[in-house]
C-alpha cells in the first residue's frame, strides 16, 4: 500500500478515516448497538493497519537523522503509555462514548495538522528528504560549504 499511493494521501486520508470511523463508533456505543460496535472494532483495527501502522515507520525515518528518530520515537511509545494509564479515568470522566468521541476529535486535529504541515517523501531523493523541513535560511548557510558526508 506504501508503495502504491503517495505517502501523505495515506497518511492524511488514514486520520480523516479514523476519525470518522471513531465517531460512528461513539455513536454505535451510545445507541448500546453491540454488533455493530463490535463491527466498528474491526473495521477500526483494519484502518490502523492499511493506512497508519506501516506509513509513519515509513515515513519518520526518511525525514530524521537517528537521533531524531530515537527521540519521536521514544515520544511515540510515551504517550501509547500515558493513554494506556490514563483512559480508565476518562472513560470514568466522559463514558465510554464520549472517550471515543474525543479520539475521533484528535484523529481530526492530526488530519488538519498532517495536511498542513507534512510534505510528500515518495520520489525524493534521500537527500532532498532529510532536507524537506530545514529552514531555507540554515540551507542558504550551507550552500557553500564544502559536503562532508552529513546529513543535510
Amino acid at each position: 500500500m506504501v508503495g502504491a499511493y503517495p505517502r501523505k494521501w495515506l497518511l492524511t486520508r488514514g486520520f480523516l478515516v479514523m476519525s470518522i470511523l471513531l465517531f460512528i463508533f461513539a455513536v454505535g456505543i451510545f445507541s448500546n448497538a453491540g454488533y455493530f460496535s463490535l463491527f466498528m472494532m474491526a473495521t477500526i483495527n483494519t484502518t490502523i493497519q492499511v493506512f497508519l501502522a506501516g506509513v509513519h515507520w515509513v515515513y519518520i525515518p526518511e525525514i530524521t537523522n537517528d537521533t531524531q528518530f530515537g527521540f519521536v520515537t521514544t515520544i511515540h511509545y510515551s504517550a501509547a503509555v500515558l493513554i494506556s494509564g490514563t483512559v480508565e479515568y476518562q472513560i470514568e470522566f466522559m463514558t465510554v462514548a464520549g472517550t471515543f468521541m474525543y479520539f475521533a476529535g484528535i484523529n481530526f486535529l492530526g488530519f488538519l495538522f498532517l495536511s498542513k504541515y507534512v510534505k510528500e517523501t515518495q520520489g525524493l531523493t534521500d537527500k532532498q528528504k532529510k532536507r524537506l523541513y530545514i529552514p531555507s535560511s540554515i540551507l542558504k548557510l550551507n550552500e557553500g560549504a564544502p559536503d562532508h558526508g552529513g546529513e543535510i
